[in-house]
């Protein structure tokens, strides 16, 4: 499950927006949140495809950080 929670803080036409994975991989199951400042939009479908590029981006270098 993904969820993307939009803040009101907003900075230099950008908007501070989080995103949660929830993975149920046994009962205790796991999440991941990556917070990140994306281009401010009308559009929640645009801010939102915005949030997911950012959040991969920043997941890749973690995870290349955390295998070296």
């Amino acid at each position: 499950m993904m969820e993307v929670v939009y803040s009101s803080i907003s900075k230099d036409e950008k908007v501070y927006t989080t995103v949660t994975l929830h993975e149920d991989v046994d009962i205790h199951g796991g999440n991941v949140e990556v917070g990140c400042w994306v281009p401010n939009s009308d559009s929640r479908a645009a801010c939102a495809k915005n949030t997911k590029s950012e959040a991969i981006r920043l997941l890749k270098l973690a995870l290349a950080e955390l295998d070296s």
